[in-house]
């Protein structure tokens, strides 16, 4: 029996959806039975980015974003596409440059919260300093400041790294030497507001997305 390839499109959206193999009509010759929401127009070439649409009359490309985020260009909020063709007015794929600057400041709060938290150099040694550490160095340091010596249990070292990252004990065989690591400390942290500042002003003078993105802690 004479079979004709037709393609079949979507009844709402016009877009390609494949091919069908339709009979011949055997109560009339040259006719064929084929589906309503197609035609023998043959389709476009694939395009990444692009839905092969059938309008009626002919086959266009329109711009297929479903399944992508896109962005509402007032308030920076994300959504999903689910729709063909071009973007609605107010949406975009990238969000608003603000909400870009707004974004990269957070990160650098977040960052510069992380170095602060994380450990400081003390010759050569790696100082722990996270939310426990601190509490015990300033336990210790506020020991000092009120009786100018270490606390009675106090065991003469203080725990931590080396720099190749190997556990070790540091002397502190004096009070000093504790303000010594206590200065090392602030200086770290001084250091690490210092930066966070350098990059927050780098990031007022950005025009452009790649400045931002090239803004790294």
């Amino acid at each position: 029996m004479e079979v004709k390839t037709v393609y079949l499109f979507d009844e709402v959206t016009g877009e390609h959806k494949g091919e069908y193999r339709a009979q011949a009509c055997p109560m009339n010759p040259g006719k064929f039975i084929v589906p309503t929401h197609s035609t023998d127009v043959l389709p476009l070439a694939p395009r990444a980015g692009f839905a092969d649409v059938w309008n009626g009359t002919e086959r266009t490309y329109v711009p297929d974003h479903r399944g992508q985020t896109i962005y509402d260009q007032a308030t920076g909020l994300p959504a999903e596409c689910d729709y063909l063709g071009d973007l609605q007015a107010g949406w975009g794929m990238s969000p608003p440059f603000h909400v870009i600057k707004q974004n990269k400041l957070v990160q650098i709060d977040q960052k510069w919260a992380v170095a602060n938290m994380s450990h400081f150099e003390y010759g050569s040694y790696l100082i722990g300093c996270d939310q426990i550490d601190r509490m015990n160095i300033d336990g210790v340091a506020g020991h000092i400041a009120l009786f100018g010596t270490f606390p009675a249990d106090f065991p003469g070292f203080w725990k931590a790294k080396d720099l190749a990252g190997q556990t070790a004990l540091v002397p502190m065989n004096s009070v000093n030497d504790f303000r010594a690591m206590y200065a090392a400390m602030t200086a770290r942290g001084s250091a690490n507001f210092a930066h966070a500042q350098s990059l927050k002003a780098t990031l007022a003078d950005a025009t452009t997305e790649a400045e931002i993105a090239a803004i790294v802690w």
